[in-house]
Parts: structure tokens; C-alpha cells; sequence
């Protein structure tokens, strides 16, 4: 696989480390089945909706380190996302194809950007579109990046369960992933897409995980809204 130059280091404020520079990757492709079909990243809490929530904490926690975004959901997110810099939207096809997909799809996206753009970033974060507050989480696994460069950090919540949409891998590992999937699907001309219905944990590896334990504070924050019943909990409007 031909890889291109990382984007420019910058200083991390740590005395000879340098920043990895980093790909969000959003997924808000979900059908909301449990919530009555309702686009959850639209829905709003404090006047601010759950996508344009996790969009600026990506955008305060990475800061200059954000290489790019890209947001995997339907285009009834278009009007939301007019207004952000930096950010792509994509959808995998076929539509709610599962994580794995989105992942594969949004992959893509990115190689095509950095063909363009003539570098890539390092790591990519890939996450859920609907966390409550996911700002505490964000700036401990960018810490966790930094402290494991070259390595799949996922997060554990405070029951020890791996969430895999708050996970960061390293970028060349993703695209590789997704190119041998495609080309090991070419070769048996199946005509399936390898990743339809596949699990996040899937395509990203599991066995060569670095787990690390998020604070409960940080844990409660990036739970996610399955129910009518979360949604109240966590004071946001249903319509």
C-alpha cells in the first residue's frame, strides 16, 4: 500500500514529543429503530444538537491536530453540517449497512483526501454521533493516543465494558484493513461488500487492542441515547 507524508509535527507542550495528527470519523448513519425511527443526531439538548455536540468537542479537544472529519450519515444531516469547516459527509452504501461499513466507507473518503491533499493523518478516531457529553472522554483518549502511538486504543466504561465507538487506530492500519477485505472480496467475485453487517471490532482487530479505562465521570457522559427513556434522562427534546 503507497502512503503518503504525515501532515506537519507540532509540539505537544511535552518536552520532545510531537502531536499525531488526527481523523474524526462520526458515525450518524443509525436508524433510530428504538427511538421511533427519530434521526438521533439531530435531536437537541440544550438547544444544541447531539451531532453539533460532539463536532465541537472533536473540534476543542484536537485543535490544530485535526487533520479532517468526515460523518457518515444520511443527508437530512446536510443542513447541520453547512456551516462546518473541514467536514465531509459520506454514506455507505448500501445505507445502514453496520459500523464496519460506515468505517470502510469513511476510510475511503479520507484515502481520496489525502491523495489530493498529498499527506495523512495518523490516527483515526472513530465515533458515536449521539454521546451526551463526550468532552471529558475525547481529551483522555487523546492523551491515550499520544501515550500509544502506533497502536488501537479503546476505551473501557466504568462497568469494563470496550467501546468501540470512542476507539482511535492508527491510520495505515485502517486503510490497509479495508483495502485486503476489498481485494481478498474482488478476488473470490462474490459480488458481496465485505463489510456489510460486520461489528467495528471487526474490522479494526481486536487482539491488537490497547484497553484503557475511562474515569466514571467521563464513562457516564458518553453513554448513548438508545430510548426515549436515556433521552429523558439526560434532559434531551424528544420531538
Amino acid at each position: 500500500m503507497h502512503t503518503l507524508p504525515n501532515a506537519p509535527e507540532e509540539t505537544t507542550g511535552r518536552p520532545g514529543a510531537s502531536m499525531q495528527s488526527i481523523a474524526a470519523v462520526v458515525m450518524a448513519g443509525g436508524a433510530g429503530s428504538r427511538m421511533g425511527g427519530v434521526n438521533k443526531p439531530l435531536l437537541r439538548r440544550s438547544g444544541i444538537t447531539l451531532l453539533g455536540g460532539i463536532l465541537d468537542a472533536i473540534n476543542d479537544t484536537f485543535g490544530t491536530a485535526l487533520w479532517h472529519t468526515v460523518v457518515v450519515g444520511p443527508q437530512s444531516l446536510d443542513q447541520e453540517l453547512s456551516a462546518r469547516s473541514n467536514t465531509t459527509r459520506v454514506q455507505e452504501s448500501p445505507v445502514l449497512a453496520g459500523p464496519a461499513a460506515a468505517a470502510a466507507c469513511a476510510t475511503e473518503s479520507l484515502a481520496n483526501r489525502a491523495q489530493e491533499a498529498g499527506t495523512q493523518p495518523d490516527v483515526v478516531a472513530l465515533l458515536a454521533a449521539d454521546f451526551v457529553d463526550p468532552s471529558q472522554a475525547l481529551t483522555r483518549m487523546r492523551h491515550e493516543i499520544e501515550r500509544h502511538p502506533g497502536r488501537l486504543v479503546v476505551p473501557r466504561d466504568s462497568q469494563g465494558y470496550p467501546q468501540w465507538l470512542m476507539s482511535a487506530v492508527p491510520y495505515a492500519q485502517l486503510l490497509d484493513r479495508v483495502a485486503e477485505e476489498r481485494a481478498a472480496s474482488a478476488a473470490e467475485h462474490s459480488g458481496k461488500d465485505p463489510f456489510v453487517g460486520q461489528s467495528l471490532r471487526w474490522i479494526l482487530g481486536a487482539d491488537t487492542a490497547v484497553f484503557v479505562d475511562l474515569p466514571a465521570s467521563a464513562s457516564d457522559a458518553t453513554q448513548d441515547i438508545d430510548s426515549p427513556e436515556d433521552a429523558r434522562h439526560f434532559g434531551i427534546d424528544l420531538p
